[in-house]
C-alpha cells in the first residue's frame, strides 16, 4: 500500500500529465484548423482496434474522440469545413502498377480526381 504523501505525488504527476496532453490536443486541432480550409476525418474503429493487446494502451492514450470533438468547434470558429468520412467509404484503393511487383495506392476524393498516387513498400 501506499502512504498519503506517495498518493498525493502521484495524484499530482497524473494531473500535470492530463494537463500537458490537454493543452497538445488544443495546439495540434489549432494548427490543423489554422492552416487547412478543409479537413477530412475518417471515423475510426477504436473498439475494435483496442482488441488488439499490444496496441490497446497507445490507442486508448491517444484520445480520438476528443480530438475530433477539438476539431468541430474550432472549425465553427473558424469557419472551416470538417467533413466526417465513413470507415467503409473506399478512400484509398490498391491497384496494380506497371511493373506488377508492387503495389501503387490512388487517393480518390472525389470521382474522376487522383489527388496522390504513392507506391507502397508491398510486395505482390
Amino acid at each position: 500500500m501506499l502512504g498519503a504523501q506517495a498518493m498525493s505525488r502521484l495524484r499530482r504527476a497524473a494531473s500535470m500529465l492530463k494537463g500537458k496532453k490537454a493543452g497538445t490536443q488544443h495546439q495540434l486541432s489549432t494548427r490543423i484548423v489554422r492552416e487547412n480550409q478543409v479537413i477530412c476525418v475518417e471515423s475510426l474503429a477504436v473498439k475494435n482496434m483496442i482488441k488488439n493487446h499490444c496496441l490497446a494502451k497507445s490507442i486508448s492514450d491517444v484520445g480520438w474522440g476528443e480530438l475530433v470533438r477539438q476539431l468541430e468547434y474550432k472549425c465553427a470558429w473558424y469557419g472551416r469545413t470538417l467533413v466526417k468520412i465513413d470507415r467503409w467509404y473506399p478512400l484509398v484503393k490498391p491497384v496494380m502498377s506497371a511493373n506488377r511487383s508492387w503495389k501503387t495506392w490512388i487517393w480518390r476524393c472525389a470521382p474522376g480526381s487522383v489527388l496522390c498516387v504513392e507506391p507502397c513498400m508491398i510486395a505482390m
